[in-house]
């Protein structure tokens, strides 16, 4: 861990309101139907009725049992929303589906988007957008399963006790472009083991295609033996939310990493509170994408990849942290992330570690928790180089963090590999009395 000191700048600091962050995708004008009318009494109903273009369904309040909606189709261009109707004291409509409920197998509650091709399959991107405020879904398989969509949008919403995956967003087309917005709401008691989690959005593997996930002012927790917040997309802005491990006492709805990261992207992380017990790991977990075998910018294998002409540009737009604008920040070719203003409080008096960079090293684990297995030396160009970065500055940590950052590729993988002596770095910016103008925090 590295720590430089900065004297005056100016700090890049933007307030922006949750409705800029996560805007109506309709405006008062848009056809709307609502939920238990004629014509209207299932979603499925509801969201035929709105016709090819799509619209709002309103929901009013009241408990409804096991209905879903399946909207996966190459045919579907809609634009749907699903707004719950408050009652004067902000209770949310509720739709619920538990075990012991018909039918026999619960169903997910919005499946929604184009679906998955086969890799290398070309199709226009998908426009569908989808939006879910004001509702409160307890149960299903999952609440939220998008494919290909042009957009999700969740606000004000309560989703918990899924038995998979809470909100799930399988790897996209090559050339998809997508955003990701969550503001305002409450994710727990979801995910599975490692694999599934309360909120876990993916990106597109290959090709040009790219996402972006705006994570604000939720508080997320309980996670079944998983991760609370798990994202692999392009671009990750975490702003203003809470995470805990656990709240309610249950072993079983203990959560490992509160966010996870992956390392080859960028991202803001600002203005947190995490709260462990000793079930987590680190509470923020930058890790390399083990099914890419580290990274998928480029893939592993592929020409770029494989090419030493690529690695040797890499080095040459500047690797060093240092100085009061270090060349490392301009370096097109490198992944930052900026860690500020959030509060890392361990409940426990087992040490957790705070932040972990496990950067975009080419190993995998051959299963979850298992030893892991390095990419042969000779399929790594002997110029590979470390390219995820992690900027820290003005947290606080409380409780007994030990250690306070984690720069390593896992202890299970240690083998060596061109380039990393230096695993992926976390630097401390210790500035006065502003943060330099490259240090982003929205």
């Amino acid at each position: 861990m590295k720590i430089i000191s900065l004297l005056a700048g100016l700090a890049l600091s933007v307030t922006v309101a949750a409705d800029e962050v996560c805007p109506p995708i309709h405006d008062a004008a848009a056809r709307t139907v609502t939920y238990g009318t004629t014509g209207a009494t299932t979603l499925k109903e509801a969201v035929n009725a709105l016709g090819p273009d799509g619209g709002v369904v309103l929901i009013p309040q009241g408990v409804y049992t096991c209905d879903a909606f399946y909207g996966v189709s190459l045919s579907n261009t809609q634009k749907i929303t699903l707004r719950g109707v408050l009652a004067p004291d902000g209770t949310r409509p509720k739709f619920t589906c538990l075990k012991g409920d018909p039918p026999a197998r619960v169903p997910t509650f919005v499946a929604f988007g184009w679906p998955v091709l086969a890799k290398g399959v070309a199709s226009a991107p998908s426009p569908q957008r989808l939006m879910i405020e004001n509702l409160e879904i307890e149960g299903y398989a999952s609440h939220v399963k998008t494919f290909n969509v042009a957009s999700l949008t969740i606000r004000n919403s309560k989703l918990h006790h899924a038995t998979t995956n809470g909100i799930a967003t399988p790897d996209l087309y090559e050339n998809q472009t997508a955003d990701f917005r969550f503001c305002g709401n409450e994710f727990h008691h979801s995910g599975q083991g490692n694999t599934m989690h309360n909120v876990y959005i993916h990106r597109n593997k290959t090709g040009p295609g790219s996402t972006r996930a705006w994570f604000y002012n939720n508080w997320c927790h309980d996670s079944k033996g998983s991760h609370c917040y798990k994202s692999t997309t392009n671009e990750n802005y975490v702003v203003g939310n809470r995470f805990d491990s656990n709240t309610d006492g249950t072993a079983t709805y203990t959560g490992t990493e509160l966010l996870d990261i992956m390392a080859c992207s960028t991202s803001v992380v600002a203005n947190n509170v995490f709260n462990s017990i000793p079930n987590n790991r680190d509470m923020i977990y930058f890790t390399n994408r083990r099914d890419a075998l580290g990274c998928d910018r480029p893939d592993f294998g592929s020409a770029q990849f494989s090419d030493s002409a690529f690695w040797t540009a890499v080095a040459a737009a500047g690797l060093d942290n240092t100085g009061a604008n270090p060349a490392s920040i301009s370096n097109p070719h490198l992944f930052h992330h900026f860690v500020s203003g959030n509060t890392f409080n361990n409940l426990s008096g087992k040490p957790v570690a705070a932040i972990g960079n496990y950067g975009t090293v080419p190993s995998r684990a051959l299963y979850p928790f298992s030893a892991c297995s390095m990419a042969p030396a000779e399929t790594i160009p002997p110029q590979w180089v470390e390219r995820s970065r992690v900027w820290v500055a003005n947290n606080t940590f409380k409780g007994m963090i030990s250690p306070r950052y984690r720069e390593a590729i896992p202890n299970f993988c240690n083998n060596p590999v061109p380039g990393a002596a230096t695993p992926g770095p976390i630097i401390e910016v210790r500035s006065a009395p502003t943060l330099p103008r490259w240090f982003r925090t929205q």
